[in-house]
């Protein structure tokens, strides 16, 4: 019996300018079997070409021992993809909602969801102004303070400085209530 012809066995008899007329009928059809693997795109064979199940990919869940599951995740034979990221005791077969009342309540517990998680955000931004607003009105009140202490001989000078920095205190001072906080003054003496 003739050996079968496969992608390389095929490569050597084209390259040796072999007529496929002249080989046995069998081989004739296996020449064509191949010619037709190589050019004819996966899936046209009657059937579609399917990821090799050993080839899927993992579930991503996390088992209570804390180490990932290492089943194979759900699998889409129709489309031959994963349904999702887990496999079926994590969760791969869930369909969701079905019915307009199911939901409906899923669309609120994400509204309700996100809207709780724009208030966080907003809340966080806040704290950081305010402590943005703190640390500059303290360092103006330290370069005041420092300003005030220091020996200089013409006191018209340092007198014009403390009034131009005791401006700017203020007007730090003006900026940190305006984010909603309380005296910061009443804070440094806490």
């Amino acid at each position: 019996m003739p050996p079968k012809i496969g992608p390389k066995r095929l490569q050597r008899l084209i390259d040796a300018n072999i007529d496929p007329r002249a080989l046995s009928m069998e081989q004739q059809l296996s020449f064509a079997r191949a010619m037709g693997r190589i050019l004819l795109p996966p899936g046209s064979e009657g059937r579609p070409r399917r990821l090799p199940r050993h080839l899927r990919p993992r579930c991503t869940a996390r088992r209570r021992d804390g180490r990932r599951c290492q089943a194979k995740v759900t699998w889409d034979t129709e489309h031959d993809r994963a349904r999702n990221t887990k496999c079926r005791v994590h969760g791969g077969t869930a369909t969701g909602p079905r019915t307009p009342q199911g939901r409906q309540r899923i669309a609120e517990s994400n509204r309700r969801r996100a809207e709780a998680r724009r208030q966080a955000q907003m809340q966080a931004e806040a704290l950081a102004v305010q402590a943005r607003a703190l640390k500059e009105y303290r360092a103006a009140r330290a370069l005041y303070e420092a300003t005030l202490e220091h020996p200089m001989p013409d006191s018209r000078f340092k007198a014009a400085l403390l009034q131009m920095q005791w401006r700017k205190v203020e007007q730090l001072y003006q900026a940190y209530l305006a984010c909603g906080v309380d005296d910061p003054r009443v804070r440094e003496e806490t």
